[in-house]
C-alpha cells in the first residue's frame, strides 16, 4: 500500500503512466488481502500455513469487535481506494476511467 502513495503523487505530473501503475497495485493488493482474509475466516483452505516459526498466517494475531482483522481492513482500504480511483470525476478533474472517444467521418 505505501507505494501507491508514490504512485498517486505521480499521477500528478503523469496521469496516464499512474492510472496503469495504480491500478496493477490495487489488484495484488486485493488479491493478497482477499486471500489472507479468506485464510482467517476458514473460508480457504492451505495445506501448510506458515509464515514464522510461532505464528501462522490463518491465526489472527488481533481482531477489532471480533470480526474486523488487519487483512480485512487492508481489503477494505484498497477497494475504496480503487472506488475513489476510478469514479467518475467531478466537472474540471480527470481520473483514470477510460474514455472513448466518438469518431466522426
Amino acid at each position: 500500500m505505501y507505494p501507491l502513495v508514490l504512485v498517486c503523487l505521480l499521477g500528478l505530473f503523469l496521469p496516464k503512466t499512474a492510472c496503469r501503475l495504480a491500478a496493477s497495485l490495487l489488484a495484488g493488493g486485493v488479491a493478497v488481502s482477499l486471500y489472507h482474509s479468506l485464510l482467517q475466516w476458514r473460508a480457504a483452505a492451505a495445506p501448510v500455513l506458515i509464515c514464522s516459526p510461532n505464528a501462522s498466517c490463518a491465526v489472527p494475531e488481533f481482531a477489532y469487535f471480533h470480526a474486523v482483522t488487519p487483512a480485512f481492513c487492508a481489503l477494505v482500504a484498497f477497494c475504496v481506494i480503487a472506488a475513489l480511483l476510478f469514479a467518475p470525476a467531478p466537472m474540471g478533474l480527470t481520473n483514470c476511467r477510460v474514455r472513448r472517444e466518438r469518431r466522426t467521418a
